[in-house]
Order: C-alpha cells, then structure tokens, then sequence
C-alpha cells in the first residue's frame, strides 16, 4: 500500500511539475521518517520512535523490504520525471529494530553503511540507464571539518571508512555530487574561511549542485554576509558544467 499511494501523490506531482524547465532535479523520496530523503536503514528515531516504539516492527521493514521499497521509488519516480535529475541522499542512521532478538539496538557503521550504498548503487545504475545520463547523489550535512571529508587538493586523501562522506568519495566520477551545508552558516558564527574550506571540500568531490538556504548566509539586515560572497561566487563559477575536475585543472 505504501508503494501505491506514494506513486499516486508523486504521479501527481508530476503532471504539474515534470516539464518545469526551473527544476534542476527532483529528490527521490522513500521509507524514511526524516522527510522520506535519507537511504540508510534507520526507519524510526527521535520523536517518531516515542510516538510509535514499534514503527519498524509493524511495518515489516527488514533491511531487504527497506532497500526494495526505495528501489520501487526510485523506478517509479525515473518514469514519472523523464527530463529531470534526480537525487537521494547518503547520511548513515542510528538505530533499528532488531528482527531477532525483538530490540531497539543500533545500527554498526557497516551496516548503514552498506544499505546506503546498495541504494546509492541501484540509483546510479537505472538513471544512467533509463536517462543516459549522471544521477545527483547528495548529502545532507557538509561540513569544512577535514577530518571527516578529507583535505582538499590531495587526491588519495579520502575520507575515513566509517563516514558517510565515503558514499560520495566513491562515485564522484559516476554522479554528479550534491550538498546541504549542514551546520556551515551564518547562524552558527562561520568565517570566511570556515566557509571557504566547506566550498572548497565540495568542488574537491566534484561537487555540482550546492544547497544554501537563507538562513545560511542572510545576515539579521537581510542581505547577503558580505564575507560570505566572493567564496560562494568564485565557487559557483568553478561548479559550472565542462569545467575539470579540482585535481585536474591546470
């Protein structure tokens, strides 16, 4: 029933909105209560869990029955946007429910991790396919800490294993990367060079697409933070399609 009144709202969606030349991509959205975007196995957390303990016990959802039902999504959403990139997101989950021992016990790395990727997988390979062409694989939560995502400008710097910034590391050749700034704003007292070095990690992924809310780079008069937008400039020029790659421009 899911999968059916999901492709009813969305097939909807798309007799007003798929030959709207504005949009850059739609985001695939699946069995995630953190908005339907994230492609891990973490079904229920926070105040979704206290309001339902059970959520994943009820819904069936092991870890086969979580990555089939975004498969569906995104084969149905790759029907209903023809012109349209698309995109899912990547950011590993918390906790689950155990289908064994009937608990709520958290996730280990490698199992979101491997989720994320085998959704992140299946995505690459039906949009290139089906669209001839790159999928958006995004992130929600960039940051300008280069321990997590590696140092821009050294190429065999990736970033450690146990990270979601691996799940972009490893396809930045066979997608196009987007990302959320996550907590890289203004609000939270970020420099120039605290965003520069956000800016500059995306470009070294290869980074395409760059999601800035207002609240992002608005200062309390409403305009632009005036150190925030030569960066944001001389960046957006460099993520221009047919430019190279960071590590191989002369």
């Amino acid at each position: 029933r899911y999968n059916f009144y999901v492709s009813r709202m969305v097939g909807e969606l798309a007799k007003r909105y798929a030959n709207n030349s504005q949009l850059a991509y739609v985001n695939v959205c699946g069995p995630s209560v953190s908005g339907g975007v994230e492609a891990n196995f973490n079904v229920n957390y926070g105040n979704s869990r206290k309001a339902s303990p059970t959520y994943d016990q009820d819904m069936n959802y092991t870890e086969a029955n979580f990555i089939n039902t975004w498969k569906t999504q995104i084969s149905t959403y790759l029907k209903l946007f023809p012109r349209l990139g698309m995109a899912t997101h990547n950011e590993p989950g918390s906790f689950g429910w155990n289908d064994v021992n009937n608990t709520i016990v958290p996730y280990s790395d490698d199992e979101k991790l491997n989720t994320a990727r085998t959704i992140r997988d299946f995505m690459i390979t039906q949009h290139k396919a089906v669209k001839k062409k790159f999928p958006i694989i995004r992130c929600c939560g960039g940051s300008n800490n280069t321990e997590e995502w590696g140092k821009p400008g050294t190429t065999s710097d990736k970033p450690p294993n146990n990270t979601f910034a691996l799940l972009l590391w490893e396809v930045r050749e066979k997608a196009d990367i987007g990302f959320e700034p996550g907590t890289v704003q203004l609000i939270h007292g970020v420099s120039e060079q605290g965003m520069q070095t956000m800016l500059d990690i995306d470009r070294y992924y290869n980074g395409r697409f760059l999601e800035i809310k207002r609240p992002d780079i608005i200062n309390n008069t409403n305009d632009p933070e005036a150190m925030y937008v030569k960066p944001l400039k001389d960046t957006s020029d460099s993520m221009e399609f047919g430019n190279c790659l960071p590590w191989t421009c002369q």
